[in-house]
């Protein structure tokens, strides 16, 4: 169970994670494909541990991406988030502005309401990139767990012993 805190608010922040993490362990959200889960639940602890990427525009210019004339936007974890394509010189990685987007409203929303929220196709491939090098870019190496989730995707056959 989540114990109240009246410890101040690095106590609050305490609880807010271990709120998220309890969530994301409930049988509630077992239609939900385990990718999508996955990439949802790592924006919104990077979110609640201060580490969440600038989405909702460029990180060098300050410009808001519009949708009715943005072609193309790029993430770099180097920079800290999106960045468009005129600052962006060609570095970084494409993503859609779904994607972006998608991302931001996870990172906000509440935990109760994600499942509410709609992506595309693309958006999960593109996200487990971005926030695959995101982390790591921050941590300074790969997770275990990430190396681990891989083996599971695609287990190896086993040769047979004769």
């Amino acid at each position: 169970m989540v114990k109240k805190y009246a410890n101040g608010s690095r106590d609050k922040k305490k609880e807010k994670k271990l709120r998220c993490v309890m969530f994301f362990r409930k049988e509630e959200l077992a239609w939900m494909p385990f990718a999508r889960l996955r990439c949802f639940f790592e924006i919104k602890l990077l979110a609640l541990a201060g580490f969440q990427p600038h989405l909702d525009g460029c990180v060098l210019c300050r410009s808001a991406f519009d949708p009715a004339s943005v072609q193309r936007i790029y993430f770099s974890s180097e920079r800290g988030g999106t960045v468009c394509a005129r600052c962006s010189g060609g570095l970084g990685m494409p993503i859609s502005l779904g994607t972006a987007r998608t991302l931001s409203n996870a990172a906000r929303s509440d935990v109760n309401k994600l499942s509410r929220l709609k992506s595309g196709n693309g958006m999960v491939a593109e996200s487990e990139t971005l926030l695959d090098d995101f982390i790591r870019h921050h941590i300074g190496k790969e997770l275990k767990t990430k190396r681990f989730l891989a083996r599971l995707k695609n287990p190896r056959p086993c040769s047979s012993v004769p």
